[in-house]
């Protein structure tokens, strides 16, 4: 089993991991928890570099961004989805963002960046060959996923996309069914989850989707 869980900037990805992570602790099963970008290598460049809001306003093209995401992805998967997924053929996957970000945020980024060029890219390929069994979007009002992060001192990176009217967009963009079509196409469940309310009323949703896809 693999899922990834997918938001805009602020939606709780943080707080409804882990409530997955103890579930899927309940039931005994191994899992594998993992985030793009990484934490290394072309990872950790694309979280100090180029994603990060410089102060000297700098700042990179989609193009650049995406093939950067692709290239990560593509370590990812290689060096460490892919053959833990045949070391572990009963444990479960849950993965911090994919495909569907690259395929949400950088055509907002850059015009440029198309539907057909994204898909093209190696890295992007290989994760929808090998397509989750489930993707959770965890909805919510832009307002409030900002109100969330100004109040999160865990998270100051300083995120060239955390601004209102970028987040509005794509908040509109991953219920697009032309942006899920991918997925939709590969077989993936996708399931919408209100992230709004209190943590135990989102803890609650997440539960039932779940258990809706184990």
């Amino acid at each position: 089993m693999h899922i990834v869980v997918e938001s805009i900037d602020g939606a709780g990805k943080g707080t409804v991991i882990p409530i997955i992570l103890d579930e899927i602790a309940k039931i005994g099963r191994e899992v594998l928890s993992i985030a793009e970008p990484t934490n290394q290598g072309i990872g950790k460049f694309i979280r100090e570099e180029i994603i990060f809001a410089h102060p000297d306003g700098h700042r990179y093209s989609g193009l650049v961004t995406a093939q950067m995401f692709a290239i990560d992805r593509e370590v990812l998967y290689t060096q460490k989805i892919l053959p833990w997924k045949q070391a572990h053929p009963d444990g479960i996957i849950i993965q911090d963002r994919g495909v569907l970000s690259s395929l949400a945020y950088q055509p907002l980024q850059d015009p440029e960046v198309t539907t057909e060029w994204l898909l093209g890219l190696h890295g992007n390929q290989i994760e929808l060959t090998n397509a989750p069994d489930a993707l959770f979007i965890l909805q919510i009002d832009p307002a409030e996923a900002e109100r969330r992060l100004a109040g999160r001192a865990d998270k100051q990176d300083n995120c060239v996309f955390e601004k209102r009217d970028f987040q509005e967009q794509l908040a509109a963009r991953y219920l697009d069914p032309a942006i899920q079509a991918p997925y939709q196409n590969a077989g993936t469940k996708i399931v919408v989850i209100d992230a709004s309310g209190t943590r135990e009323e989102v803890a609650d949703k997440i539960k039932k989707a779940l258990t809706s896809v184990l």
